[in-house]
């Protein structure tokens, strides 16, 4: 058998994970669903958070999101978007600590 090199074929995202790209224009779609009082300041917010979490702080801005994905917003948005500091939360007075993701 010969072997025939193939171009190598660009990888679909893993599933769930969207490229910046269409990040961003859906980003901007749900940044239109915030009170136009609020958007300013929502997008002015958004540009310091990291690509993988911006959607759902959008949709808890916006107030689409599930009390659970809000939760969820909150407590990275509290520890600057570090998933393995919510798990380590030492807030234990928070009203969300029973709550947060990531445990």
């Amino acid at each position: 058998m010969t072997s025939e090199t193939s171009p190598t074929k660009p990888q679909p995202p893993k599933h769930g994970a969207l490229d910046a790209e269409a990040t961003a224009r859906i980003a901007q779609k749900r940044l239109k669903r915030v009170c136009p009082s609020r958007r300013s300041k929502v997008a002015e917010r958004l540009k310091s958070i990291p690509v993988r979490a911006r959607l759902g702080y959008l949709a808890a801005a916006a107030g689409k999101a599930s009390p659970r994905k809000a939760i969820k917003a909150f407590c990275l948005e509290c520890v600057c978007w570090d998933r393995a500091e919510v798990r380590q939360c030492t807030s234990l007075a928070c009203p969300m600590y029973a709550y947060r993701p990531f445990k």
